[in-house]
Formats: structure tokens, C-alpha cells, sequence
């Protein structure tokens, strides 16, 4: 409101309190995302897993598709 396009990337909003996130030791994705339970870890499960193979991710897909199947049957759902 009322600000020229280049205000929000200006050293203004990235020195203001509260928006340094490597403060809080996050990302602003990993802030903003209200949909993953940690959000941390699952950044660090993605990094640690983007180097593999194809048939290594199939490897590790297998088990956690189990554990979801797993998490539905003990929430009752």
C-alpha cells in the first residue's frame, strides 16, 4: 500500500525484527508451512534424499507408505 514495487526486497523488510527466520534457525517455507507436522525435518529428509536413485527412492517410498497405512488404521479413520 502505498510502496513502490522494490520496497518489500529492500534491506528495510529483511533488517525488521521478526523476519530474520536464521534467527530462528528456518526457512520461510519451513515458518509458513502449516500443513507438515516438522517442517525442519522434512527439509532435511528431502536433502538428505535428493543425491539417490531412482530404485533407492523406490526403496525408501515402500516403508512410509506403510507407515501412513499404519497412522490411518490406529487414528480410527
Amino acid at each position: 500500500m502505498g510502496r513502490s514495487p522494490g520496497w518489500y526486497g529492500s534491506s528495510r523488510v529483511s533488517s525488521m525484527p521478526g523476519c530474520r527466520y536464521e534467527y530462528l534457525g528456518v526457512t520461510p517455507k519451513e515458518f509458513f508451512d502449516v500443513e507438515t507436522a516438522n517442517p525442519t525435518k522434512a527439509t532435511d529428509l528431502l536433502n538428505a534424499v535428493k543425491g539417490l536413485s531412482n530404485e533407492q527412492l523406490d526403496n525408501l517410498r515402500t516403508p512410509f507408505e506403510n507407515l501412513s497405512e499404519v497412522s490411518v488404521h490406529v487414528n480410527g479413520e
